[in-house]
């Protein structure tokens, strides 16, 4: 995996190539979390509560949201690739990770 300016600068320069604003990307995952945040019950509140703890404490529900869905597909990602998962279906896999990880980013508002 690249580190993250050369990730930042993957995406500005697919950016460029397609007309696409990166501040639209978090636009859009900031507009998702604060649906997603709508919706919680008070149960999962209570889970981002305790998963916060005392890593985080007073960061937003929304960003916790979006924080454990950026790391969930992360660590998906990385554990079909250690367990064969995409033997046979991706050949490209490094090219096919970071392309996961932009959509990843975009979603979470990276």
């Amino acid at each position: 995996a690249r580190d993250a300016r050369t990730a930042r600068d993957a995406r500005t320069a697919r950016d460029a190539r397609t007309g696409r604003d990166q501040r639209t990307g978090r636009a859009v995952g900031r507009e998702l979390a604060e649906r997603a945040e709508a919706r919680l019950t008070d149960a999962v509140r209570a889970d981002l509560e305790r998963a916060r703890g005392d890593i985080v404490p007073g960061v937003p529900d929304e960003v916790m949201l979006t924080a454990m869905a950026g790391w969930t597909q992360l660590f998906g990602m990385v554990s079909f690739e250690l367990f064969g998962q995409f033997n046979n279906v991706v050949e490209a896999r490094a090219e096919f990770f970071d392309q996961q990880m932009e959509l990843t980013a975009d979603v979470i508002g990276l």
